[in-house]
This record gives structure tokens, sequence and C-alpha cells, in this order.
């Protein structure tokens, strides 16, 4: 759907939101590969623990951390925002 988006030029911006509890290298690499223009990973925490404990999924926190790293123009965090007081 992106890529079809990206050449029908319909829009200018194409954007994906995700906590990206499911996501893996591989997924990682076809995603950056269809043609988004921003892609924002919500971190339900800054450790494996807070993570599992809002989104009930536990992961290896250094490979989830950095999975965009060599596929990213950048990673950074951009706002902390306490989320319904569980973390």
């Amino acid at each position: 759907m992106v890529r079809c988006l990206r050449t029908s030029g319909v829009t200018s911006r194409i954007e994906m939101h995700t906590n990206a509890s499911l996501l893996t290298a591989e997924m990682a690499k076809e995603i950056a590969r269809a043609g988004f223009s921003r892609i924002i990973v919500s971190l339900q925490g800054m450790d494996a623990s807070t993570y599992q404990r809002v989104c009930g999924v536990r992961l290896d926190w250094d490979d989830f951390y950095t999975l965009f790293d060599k596929i990213a123009d950048t990673v950074s965090v951009e706002e902390v925002t306490p989320l319904w007081n569980l973390v």
C-alpha cells in the first residue's frame, strides 16, 4: 500500500506510528524500503520490564531498541510522556 501511495503522487508524506512489538529485523528493512516519510516507534517504557508490563510483550530490549539503527536516518527519543500511571 505504501509503495502504491508513493508512486501515485496522492500525498507527499506517508507516516506510520507503531509500538513495534511484532517487528522483526527483516520486516524493518521491508518497511524502510517501502517509502515511508517517517516511522514513529513508541517505546512503551525505557526498559524491557516496563515495556512488558505496559504492552504484555516480552522482548530482547537491546535488539528491539537498536532495530532501526542500521537502516534509519536518525534514531532519537523525541518526547517522554507518562502513560496511564503504569510507567
